[in-house]
């Protein structure tokens, strides 16, 4: 089922942990909605063991938050570790956001936050997939126990979008033929990317946030100037905060932003979709944002 916030809210979340039966390993860049808590607390009173790894230094997050996110986790009865230390330097994050149980997994754009339930476009998708719900499986115990993350989870899951190591994926999204529409918080500087989306100019359709880096200002000036049509959606009332392209063919989500550190350094998950109910459904809300953006 594939999920658009802020429309959604934290159902969907809370559902996932409400019908779990068996273990639940939860990896967020950031963590505190009370109803999501409240669904752990409730997930442990079933005896149902509760794993999360966190990011233990979000970008411009003060460490008395952090400490305070970590608090509350632990008060529900779940165990909580920080990213693998390979997660945590400088501009490298643990910027992931799925979780996985038996049978069944959940990967998004969205932190597990007031903002992403209320305020932010976001797409989530919870699926039964079975190479997928294998794959995150073992990326999961392999950084709970810091361990490298072996090829072979990408191998038995083509439909995952793992990083480090995701570019190509991503890369080859924006190459299918024809048409693309994306949505992203940041443009970035990955030089691939920017490349791929100038040679499809006119082809490609971008939606950024209103209020942009001037790195991500230049770059997107850079785009404009090669034919793809770039829009504004303003901050309010919903922020572009989704990490998103839809073509003819497939489609992605992920937390994957568009740029050479979220791509080669941290550690982030999406998805490709391929039914054409998924596609319609991404295209369908990228024609209502982008009615709603602005052009510059």
């Amino acid at each position: 089922m594939l999920y658009i916030e802020p429309i959604a809210g934290p159902g969907p979340f809370v559902h996932f942990i409400e019908e779990a039966r068996g273990p639940i390993d939860i990896n967020v860049y950031y963590l505190n909605s009370r109803l999501i808590l409240r669904a752990m607390a409730a997930a442990r009173r079933r005896r149902e063991p509760v794993n999360v790894i966190i990011d233990g230094r979000p970008y411009r997050m003060s460490h008395r938050l952090v400490t305070k996110e970590i608090a509350r986790i632990k008060a529900t009865g779940a165990k909580v570790k920080a990213a693998p230390p390979r997660f945590d330097r400088a501009f490298r994050f643990d910027h992931a956001k799925y979780a996985v149980t038996t049978g069944k997994a959940l990967i998004g754009t969205a932190n597990w936050d007031y903002s992403a339930f209320h305020r932010n476009r976001e797409y989530v998708l919870t699926t039964s997939d079975p190479p997928l719900v294998r794959a995150l499986h073992i990326v999961f115990q392999d950084d709970w126990h810091k361990r490298q993350v072996g090829a072979w989870a990408r191998e038995i899951a083509p439909r995952l979008v793992l990083s480090p190591g995701s570019k190509s994926k991503v890369v080859a999204v924006l190459c299918q033929p024809g048409r693309i529409e994306m949505e992203t918080e940041e443009m970035g500087s990955d030089p691939a990317l920017l490349r791929e989306l100038e040679r499809k100019g006119a082809d490609a359709k971008v939606i950024v946030p209103g209020r942009q880096s001037r790195r991500d200002a230049r770059n997107v000036d850079r785009l404009r100037h090669a034919g793809v049509q770039v829009r504004e959606l303003p901050v309010r009332p919903i922020y572009m905060h989704a990490k998103m392209i839809v073509g003819d063919r497939v489609g992605f989500i992920g937390s994957e932003n568009t740029s050479t550190a979220s791509l080669n350094h941290n550690r982030e998950v999406g998805v490709i979709l391929d039914k054409p109910a998924q596609l319609a459904r991404l295209r369908h809300w990228f024609a209502l944002d982008w009615g709603a953006a602005r052009r510059p």
